[in-house]
């Protein structure tokens, strides 16, 4: 056998261990089937720049690749969801349609192909029949298969977080009747396949892009969870945008496995259906070619994707979230607090509820979701919603500009890794046009034992500018006072000021601001702030 073949069978048996993994581990972040009690157990958008626009070379015509990629690279390959098959990929027309070719007088057999993105799927009995077809070719391998992100455990999790139960888009600040919202927005779900529930509206379109997938009207719970957090209409598990139209897109085959080539193509799908915002709760760790090349159409295609950061609790967004122009959405509890599973870091775009979260499940059923899986489709849901109910039609794009640029500040000042651009406020978004309103908030406090200066970041919320606000510090040492002449609307500025802060370690320090002249503040809660220092 030669060295080649010897890779091969190496790669195709790590695929078959992962399918069988992903079949016995694959499950939805939902793993609860109570709706009960949810208390735990004891100013820019943050976007990276879009892919440039270019025309896709349709196939035939003549490609400006050259036969091979930029890295050398003569074929890719990509581990598939089936042991006895893997998937291929090309760098140009010719190269592709040169291997289709070959593929007539030999015993390997296409499965499947995806022509956009130059990509088989290829069944064979023996591996020397398809080391004949490779030989002297410049591979590069690719082996993670994409999924769910695993759900983490309610009770391993950091102490001290509150669940949302069904008060999620309450808390985001939907009031009154939101049954008209994302009505005209087209949302492809990439997922496990949605089911139809009595709490979610009539799915409109079903796509099944996966090999051999079973019965596709029995998806596990993952898909018709997420529809229902985008548009639930039932109040055990209400959605943010009920009258979005839903297309469920099924990537996940019925043993609960998927691969690149079925993931990428329920990318495509999306465009293909028209669908101007695409949710995907599900991911892989690998920074793939493949799926990354059916992003860029995507995004060509005007769509908006939204997708998950990931679980694990790495420095890392998992791939779609980590692709430029996506948003990567991440994990808060309901205490605005960012859950130590949800991943970070500087591409994270803005975080949402993602802690113990009602959602809807096949048989009619409610479970509780916990993940990022549940935070983005909430994203998902506000930018529909935002497309919906704006005067003038938005495009996605700017629908979703106008949701980052409304998030409220949290965690250190600016964006980061941990919250984004911040956490998600819908009250504000769908305020954002009504004049006068005055919301100020302390988000953040810092001490410096060097100076003995305390920083207190503010953000205004409200629509109008602030003038004459009076910031006031208290800790054991005594007070200390400053006025702020102005703060513009959605501005986000840190104050230093001195403070006493006595002789205990650690102490603390009560921080409040008084909007005195610019009058009641909407939502007083958060003008102050408690906070505990360390004088070493």
């Amino acid at each position: 056998m030669s060295p080649k073949v010897r890779h091969l069978a190496l790669l195709v048996l790590l695929c078959a261990l992962l399918g069988w993994w992903l079949g016995r581990g694959m499950r939805p972040d939902a793993p609860e089937r109570t709706a009960g009690t949810v208390e735990a157990p004891a100013h820019s958008p943050r976007y990276r720049p879009l892919v440039p626009k270019k025309p896709v070379m349709p196939l035939g015509e003549e490609s400006p690749s050259a036969d091979q990629f930029p890295d050398g690279t003569t074929i890719e390959i990509f581990a598939s969801s089936h042991p006895d098959q893997i998937i291929l990929r090309f760098p140009s027309d010719e190269t592709y349609g040169s291997f289709l070719g070959a593929l007539a007088s030999s015993k390997v057999r296409l499965a499947g192909k995806e022509d956009r993105l130059r990509a088989l799927r290829v069944a064979f009995d023996n591996f020397a029949d398809l080391d004949a077809l490779l030989d002297d070719e410049n591979v590069t391998h690719y082996t993670s298969l994409p999924d769910f992100p695993s759900p983490p455990a309610h009770n391993p999790v950091q102490r001290g977080l509150l669940g949302f139960g069904d008060q999620a888009p309450a808390w985001l600040g939907v009031t009154g009747d939101n049954s008209r919202w994302g009505s005209g927005v087209r949302i492809a779900i990439i997922d496990g396949g949605v089911v139809e529930h009595p709490g979610l509206p009539r799915i409109a379109e079903f796509v099944d892009v996966t090999p051999e997938s079973g019965n596709p009207s029995e998806p596990v719970d993952h898909g018709t969870a997420v529809a229902s957090i985008i548009s639930g209409t039932n109040p055990r598990g209400p959605g943010v945008a009920p009258a979005a139209t839903l297309i469920s897109i099924r990537v996940v085959d019925g043993s609960l496995r998927s691969d690149s080539l079925s993931f990428a193509s329920g990318l495509l799908a999306a465009a293909d259906h028209r669908a101007q915002l695409v949710n995907v709760s599900m991911g892989t760790s690998e920074d793939n070619p493949m799926i990354r090349e059916a992003v860029e159409i995507v995004q060509r295609s005007g769509a908006v994707i939204i997708a998950a950061a990931g679980n694990s609790g790495l420095e890392q967004a998992a791939y779609p979230a980590a692709y430029p122009g996506v948003i990567s959405v991440g994990a808060v509890d309901a205490r605005g607090t960012q859950v130590e599973f949800s991943n970070y870091a500087d591409m994270l775009s803005i975080t949402a509820p993602g802690y113990a979260v009602n959602a809807a499940a096949p048989g009619g059923n409610y479970v509780r979701m916990s993940g990022t899986s549940a935070s983005a489709p909430f994203v998902t849901g506000a930018i529909a919603a935002t497309m919906s109910t704006s005067p003038m039609v938005l495009p996605p794009r700017q629908a979703a500009e106008i949701v980052m640029d409304h998030a409220d500040e949290a965690g250190i000042p600016g964006p980061d890794s941990q919250y984004g651009s911040g956490i998600l406020n819908l009250r504000r978004i769908m305020n954002r046009n009504q004049p006068g309103i005055t919301d100020v908030a302390v988000t953040h406090q810092s001490f410096s034992a060097d100076s003995s200066k305390l920083g207190v970041t503010l953000q205004n919320r409200g629509t109008k500018p602030l003038v004459n606000l009076l910031l006031e510090t208290v800790s054991a040492g005594g007070s200390n006072r400053m006025n702020i002449d102005s703060l513009a609307p959605n501005e986000v500025r840190t104050f230093s000021l001195a403070i006493a802060p006595g002789r205990q370690s650690p102490f603390q320090v009560t921080t409040t601001v008084d909007t005195g002249v610019n009058g009641a503040d909407v939502k007083p809660a958060d003008n102050t702030g408690v906070a505990k220092f360390s004088l070493k």
